[in-house]
């Protein structure tokens, strides 16, 4: 057997041609500059100064904290393949140069009246490309990946490439739409890796690495025995009821028709409640592995030397000071340019902490002051209380007064800041140090990432994303939008 290195499928010694893209195997790739786009070029000539196993499955590094590393770091290797075919798509395949000139895995799926459903997708020439429900429901369960003896099909992807997508606005919330153009499908636009990617593409190479770590982990909690906590079980056996209660609620006739119109044809319950399965089996195999391990002290501060700078992009110095519990009442200061509003507010501020010393002078009374008086809404119904404060939290003179060497519990005073004056109240000192409880978190965080990162490592693991194949039902391909040329003789017209 030999390998087509166009499509990589495997055929007989003796062919030719190969069966699946029909080209001929005796020849060597030839690339024209109408076959690539400019990203395409430049993205082979990184790719040629490498040399890596073209089937080698792509390795998620373990990074400090948790934020989509799929995207991080691309698989360039594995696409650069990809880039290289140019041309016509393969027969019967979902591989093809968009008319954007981007590679593209999509086929678009459109459902009429008569519940008839259509698939294409536009080439590069912009010609319409139709596949038939036949072709579609066989590439539907082609295998894309592997992990030991779990295969994963195009129909299974698709759940992990929408977690890829979920991830990543979770992860970046509104500044998602800063960053990708949510007017095009992800196929017709670049990301803002290096590499000159699409952002398809990066959500492809997400989703493989959370397949390849995903399955790792879960085979070796198998391999161990774990089996799911009780509440965790009785949540995957809750999962059809819920979505036959989603769909009654969105209209579809039934669960999995639901399951249709958020993942695409052919996802059923079935599909989704495995994919839970195995994300409640290795999430909490691997939270049971972290929670076992003792952290130390040293740990904290060889993982904090070790990793400095991410600390610092957080605001984390490393001081031995606990955090601290304050209370406060805010006179805020609506027009700050008016140095009367100042002054009132001033007197308003000493006033209140005159009224309190004259009272009971507690700290119950002072909470009930600031239920009436703080405009802070934060704390205006807590008695102004925050717990927990860590040094460089509140704005600088809030926080100079908190942390004062010689704070002591019950101490008051009057703080000015932008936002007015402060009646000050301390309550006492917290049990946590913050840097600590930073550190640890991120430690442990890594921890993981780390475990998840073991596992793949031990498993073979191989990702085919020639095969790929995704459906789409949320866009209509486009072209790319040329401005005309302005017109001379109307300009000359005009002037």
């Amino acid at each position: 057997m030999k390998t087509c290195p166009y499509c990589q499928m495997e055929v007989e010694e003796t062919v030719t041609v190969c069966p699946q893209c029909g080209k001929e195997l005796e020849e060597e790739p030839v690339v024209t500059e109408e076959e690539l786009t400019e990203t395409a070029e430049e993205a082979v000539e990184e790719v040629a100064e490498e040399e890596v196993p073209q089937e080698e499955a792509p390795k998620k590094k373990s990074v400090l904290g948790w934020i989509l590393g799929g995207i991080a770091v691309i698989a360039v290797v594995i696409f650069a393949l990809l880039f290289l075919k140019g041309g016509k798509p393969a027969a019967g395949g979902a591989y093809h140069i968009n008319a954007h000139g981007y590679p593209s895995y999509s086929v678009y799926f459109k459902t009429n009246d008569a519940g008839e459903t259509t698939y294409s997708y536009m080439d590069q020439d912009g010609e319409t490309v139709t596949l038939s429900a036949d072709q579609v429901a066989k590439l539907q369960e082609t295998v894309v990946a592997s992990c030991g003896d779990d295969e994963l099909t195009n129909r299974e992807l698709i759940l992990f490439y929408q977690q890829s997508l979920y991830d990543f606005y979770n992860a970046y919330g509104s500044y998602a739409s800063f960053m990708m153009d949510t007017s095009l499908a992800l196929d017709e636009q670049l990301s803002l890796s290096e590499e000159g990617t699409t952002w398809q593409q990066d959500m492809l190479t997400g989703a493989f690495a959370t397949y390849n770590r995903l399955y790792a982990m879960y085979h070796k909690a198998v391999a161990d025995g774990y089996t799911l906590p009780e509440e965790l079980q009785a949540d995957l056996e809750q999962v059809p009821a819920d979505m036959e209660a989603m769909a009654a609620q969105q209209g579809a006739e039934n669960g999995d028709a639901y399951m249709e119109t958020v993942f695409g044809p052919g996802v059923t319950v079935a599909d989704y409640a495995e994919f839970l399965r195995v994300n409640y089996v290795a999430g909490s195999y691997a939270s049971m592995l972290v929670e076992q391990e003792e952290v130390t002290l040293e740990n904290l501060e060889t993982f904090y030397e070790e990793n400095t700078d991410y600390f610092t992009n957080y605001g984390v110095t490393k001081t031995d000071k606990n955090n601290v519990n304050v209370r406060h009442i805010l006179i805020s200061v609506e027009d700050t340019e008016n140095e009367a509003a100042w002054t009132e507010a001033e007197a308003a501020a000493n006033d209140l902490l005159a009224q309190w010393k004259q009272g009971q002078a507690t700290e119950d009374s002072f909470a009930a002051l600031a239920n009436e008086h703080s405009a802070d809404p934060g704390s205006n119904i807590n008695g102004g209380l925050y717990e927990d404060v860590y040094p460089g939290q509140m704005v600088e003179a809030f926080n100079d007064w908190c942390f004062d060497e010689a704070r002591q519990v019950g101490d008051t005073g009057v703080v000015e800041t932008d936002y007015g004056y402060h009646v000050m109240y301390f309550s006492g000192e917290g049990d946590s140090i913050y840097w600590q409880e930073f550190a640890k978190e991120a430690y442990l965080s890594d921890r993981m990432s780390g475990l998840y990162s073991e596992a793949a490592e031990a498993v073979e693991t191989v990702n085919y994303p020639e095969k790929v194949m995704i459906l789409e039902g949320s866009f209509s391909p486009s072209v790319p939008t040329v401005e005309a040329e302005p017109d001379a003789e109307a300009e000359t017209a005009a002037q």
